[in-house]
């Protein structure tokens, strides 16, 4: 199966829309926002090569920022 990322705008506790991130076969896992809010890093998994991936939070903008990644989970951002 296809595993994608999406972000629903909630206000006042009621669930809004909904932003599809990610559109594509490969399984995506463990996502994190950024400090500021503004966008979402993830681990990908194509074939059998984890890649690190980040993306705004309005789907835009995404970029894989590495490869070949020998362990997957436990992203955390620094400042």
């Amino acid at each position: 199966g296809q595993s994608d990322l999406y972000v629903v705008d909630v206000q006042d506790g009621e669930a809004g829309s909904l932003t599809r991130l990610t559109d594509s076969p490969e399984n995506k896992g463990w996502p994190v926002w950024s400090p500021d809010g503004t966008c979402l890093a993830f681990q990908q998994y194509n074939g059998n090569v984890l890649e690190l991936h980040v993306v705004s939070a309005d789907g835009s903008g995404r970029t894989k920022l590495a490869e070949n990644l020998v362990w997957g989970g436990g992203i955390s951002w620094a400042p």
